[in-house]
């Protein structure tokens, strides 16, 4: 299908870095959308592998792609990589993929119908599963009403109940033109932006039922020491964005409660022993947010001390009960 809307660029947006084994599956799955209006930058980050000759290649065969590399002076990573997407990008709508990400050849045509038919709309949704083996799941990895608010999603985010992926929005250019992907932050960069986004007021979109992006399952999850520094630290900083700069009101404090605790109790507590000064260090930003009573504190050191012993896998002790008490008194799934 040609496009039969007027004005209606979008730009795809792609980091990566060692990606050769898998980026000409993510090329071809965008190669292929029936929807043509559309242009795609590829932004390498110092690949080490085949990618870039692979990336030069696609670029010789079809102008649309464009091939870019990370200007030496910003931070390695993909934030600055869809930063510099961004900022060479002309599209009215952009998305953001992985390049390890597969497009169903639908996905743009209907996202960019919606925006056709309803002006107003600052963002679409669509639902993405997993993709492994060649075999494409048909189960949403995150999928919620189709009638949410921009105001709901944000909660979301905020309690770390996270409604969509990077590849599950085209966002109207406008939306987003104000905000940028943190270059500071090693993890939760994805989180940060979408916050980012959600905290401007007014904002409208709409969700579709259907799957149309598929991330690419990995089951070879890093649990190394050095990986753990690294979301300790990258919790650091995006606590002390959140906890010491006035972006959230109280009521979005009080959602950004859980997103703490769960952190805490899954990444934080967990590597007390091994990473004990960064520990310290957001133990420190969590007292002085004043975001926890000195009771609640308290309930937080005792559950500290339930992950640093172990007892949580001990039977017969009643730790099962006392946990579930202590996240009763914290409130934790409220």
């Amino acid at each position: 299908m040609t496009n039969i809307y007027k004005n209606s660029l979008v730009s795809i947006i792609i980091p990566c870095y060692n990606n050769a084994n898998h980026i000409i599956e993510t090329l071809t799955s965008v190669l292929n959308q029936t929807y043509t209006d559309w242009e795609c930058f590829i932004i390498d980050d110092d690949s080490t592998d085949n990618t870039v000759k692979i990336i030069e290649k696609w670029c010789s065969i079809n102008p649309k792609f464009s091939y870019l590399k990370r200007p030496g002076f910003r931070e390695k990573g993909a934030n600055a990589c869809r930063n510099v997407g961004i900022e060479n990008s002309q599209g009215i709508y952009v998305i953001f993929l992985d390049a390890d990400d597969i497009l169903n050849k639908y996905c743009l045509e209907n996202r960019v119908k919606e925006f056709d038919k309803n002006h107003d709309l600052d963002f679409v949704i669509a639902n993405t599963s997993f993709y492994s083996d060649g075999v494409f799941l048909d189960k949403a990895i995150c999928r919620y009403p189709e009638n949410y608010t921009a105001e709901q999603y944000l909660n979301l985010f905020l309690r770390y109940e996270l409604p969509w992926t990077i590849m599950s929005v085209l966002w109207k250019r406008e939306t987003i033109v104000n905000v940028s992907f943190d270059e500071s932050l090693p993890r939760l960069q994805d989180v940060d932006f979408h916050i980012q986004i959600l905290l401007q007021n007014n904002l409208k979109c709409i969700r579709l039922s259907a799957i149309d992006t598929y991330y690419r399952s990995n089951t070879n999850g890093k649990t190394t020491i050095e990986h753990n520094q690294i979301v300790i630290n990258a919790s650091n900083l995006f606590f002390e964005k959140y906890l010491t700069k006035p972006f959230l009101n109280s009521i979005q404090k009080k959602q950004f409660r859980r997103f703490i605790m769960l952190f805490l109790f899954k990444h934080i507590y967990p590597s007390q022993q091994e990473l004990k000064v960064e520990v310290q260090q957001i133990e420190v930003l969590i007292k002085n947010s004043k975001l926890f009573t000195i009771k609640e504190l308290l309930l937080l050191k005792i559950y500290k001390l339930i992950i640093k012993y172990n007892l949580q896998t001990k039977t017969g002790l009643g730790v099962h009960k006392l946990s579930k008490a202590l996240k009763n008194g914290l409130n934790y799934d409220r």
